[in-house]
């Protein structure tokens, strides 16, 4: 049977040690498909970050496997696995932009970082609605443009899995949606696996499957209308 491309497989990780040991997952099984944005829901402290870091290779679980572009995560080595990072799309709730600098070099910054061959941010730009906004600092655009230059930075290296962390968080709700659409496009037109950690039931709409988490376990997996 071929390796799962993205996938927990029975993951448990914890925190703490004796009586201060908790636990942020435990035996948690979940495979994500290309082409599909799969939404991770649950209460504060449910695991949901936890999640999101083994995927985006930045920790490793106490018991069980990570699989990611149908690697076993615990079987390569640093360096490799730090190749493996750069591979992913980051997209988070503040944006992390560079204050100095303008949305088109905070893209150009991305590529340069992981050594792109092909520098597509200015595609990017114009694909996302921005490319009248290239030369303006953070400072001066709306929160949904400085979230959309945030998910083209994310995509200039051309990654196929992309890795949301409340990314509407800090958006109205009209520019949640339209974040929101972005995303859901970006898997289905584009073939990416996205993954999306919310608090916001509007992501529902826009999720083909969704994850809910409790207590660091999948208490439910489904297809919004289906």
């Amino acid at each position: 049977m071929p390796e799962a491309y993205l996938a927990l497989e029975n993951v448990t990780v914890k925190y703490g040690a004796r009586q201060a040991e908790t636990y942020a997952l435990r035996e948690v099984s979940v495979e994500f498909e290309r082409g599909e944005l799969t939404l991770i829901m649950g209460p504060s402290g449910s695991g949901k970050t936890t999640m999101l870091s083994l995927l985006g290779c930045l920790r490793t679980p106490e018991a069980g496997r990570v699989i990611v572009f149908g690697r076993d995560v615990a079987t390569i080595g640093d360096a490799t696995r730090t190749k493996l990072r750069q591979n992913l799309g980051f997209v988070f709730q503040a944006f992390r932009l560079f204050r100095a600098m303008s949305a088109i070099e905070n893209i150009r910054i991305a590529a340069g970082i992981v050594g792109a061959g092909q520098n597509n941010s200015r595609k990017l730009l114009e694909q996302f609605g921005l490319k009248e906004k290239a030369n303006l600092l953070p400072n001066e655009l709306s929160g949904g443009e400085k979230q959309r230059v945030a998910i083209a930075r994310a995509l200039v290296n051309d990654p196929q899995i992309v890795l949301a962390d409340e990314p509407t968080a800090s958006l109205d709700s009209d520019s949640g949606h339209q974040i929101a659409s972005l995303l859901r496009n970006i898997a289905e037109e584009q073939g990416r696996t996205v993954v999306v950690v919310s608090h916001d039931p509007m992501w529902e709409t826009y999720a083909h499957r969704v994850v809910m988490l409790r207590d660091g376990k999948v208490i439910h997996q489904w297809r919004p209308g289906s």
